[in-house]
C-alpha cells in the first residue's frame, strides 16, 4: 500500500478532490516550526488587519535575531504574495516575505537566505539552512499524478508519454490532462476479482489502499497515484 505524503488531504474520496493541506505544505517547504514571538508582538500580529501595522517591528525583531550571524543584524524589507490555487485546501495563503537588503542576494525576497515568512498573518517562519523562498516550494502547488499498470507483465512503457504530461512543472493544471484521457466502463480489476461501472471513471479500492482508473489507447487497468509538490528542504 502507498504511503501518500502527508501533505495530500482527501486521499479515498473522488480523486479530483485531493488536495494539499495548507498548514502541512507551509511547513513542509518551509522546513521549520513556526518562531515563538515575544508576547506582546505576537498579541499585535494576531489582531493584526493587515501585515502593515507589525512589519516595522518585525524588521526589528528579525535584526535583532541575526546579529550572532551578521555583525549589526541583517536589516530587512518586505513583500506581500497571495497564492490561490484550487489544489490548496483554502480560499488563499497570503504570504509576507521579509527578505534582507544587505549581505549576499540582498534585495532579492525570493533567493535571500536568511529570510522570514508569516502566513495569513499570523504564524512566522524563519528560513533554516540558507535555503530560500523560491526554491522551498511554497509556491508550488500544483498536485501532480502517476500512472503505473496494475499487473506486471504488461509494458508500463505505454504509459511513459501520459505520466510525463501528469508531471508537476509539465502542466498548470495535471488533473485536466488526466482527465481528459479517462474512459468509463465495465473492466475487470486484479485483485479485486469482479467487473464493475466505476462512477466517475476512477475507483478507491480501499483494501488495496489505491485509485484505478482506465486510460484511452491504453488496454490494461491503470493504478494512478496522486503526487504532492517537490520540496527543495
Amino acid at each position: 500500500m502507498i504511503n501518500f505524503d502527508s501533505v495530500l488531504t482527501g486521499i479515498g474520496g473522488p480523486l479530483d478532490s485531493v488536495a494539499l493541506d495548507w498548514q502541512k505544505h507551509v511547513k513542509t517547504a518551509l522546513n521549520s516550526e513556526p518562531l515563538e514571538l515575544p508576547p506582546t508582538l505576537h498579541d499585535a500580529l494576531q489582531e493584526a488587519d493587515s501585515i502593515d501595522s507589525v512589519a516595522d517591528d518585525l524588521c526589528s525583531l528579525f535584526n535583532l535575531m541575526t546579529q550572532s550571524i551578521h555583525n549589526g543584524g541583517y536589516t530587512y524589507e518586505w513583500t506581500c504574495h497571495t497564492i490561490r490555487d484550487s489544489s490548496l485546501n483554502c480560499e488563499c495563503l497570503n504570504v509576507a516575505i521579509f527578505y534582507r537588503t544587505n549581505g549576499y542576494h540582498a534585495g532579492d525576497p525570493f533567493y535571500s537566505s536568511d529570510a522570514f515568512v508569516v502566513i495569513n498573518c499570523s504564524r512566522v517562519y524563519a528560513m533554516q539552512d540558507n535555503n530560500n523562498v523560491g526554491e522551498s516550494g511554497l509556491f508550488d502547488t500544483a498536485i501532480g499524478f502517476w500512472l503505473s499498470p496494475l499487473r506486471d507483465s504488461c509494458d508500463a512503457s505505454m504509459l511513459d508519454s501520459l505520466n510525463d504530461r501528469l508531471s508537476i512543472g509539465y502542466s498548470s493544471h495535471p488533473y485536466c490532462e488526466l482527465e481528459s484521457k479517462l474512459i468509463s466502463g465495465y473492466w475487470y480489476v486484479p485483485p479485486v476479482g469482479a467487473r464493475a461501472h466505476f462512477i466517475g471513471k476512477t475507483y478507491w479500492i480501499e483494501s488495496r489502499g489505491y485509485y484505478v482508473c482506465r486510460v484511452a489507447g491504453v488496454p490494461y487497468v491503470c493504478r494512478v497515484d496522486p503526487i504532492a509538490p517537490y520540496y527543495n528542504g
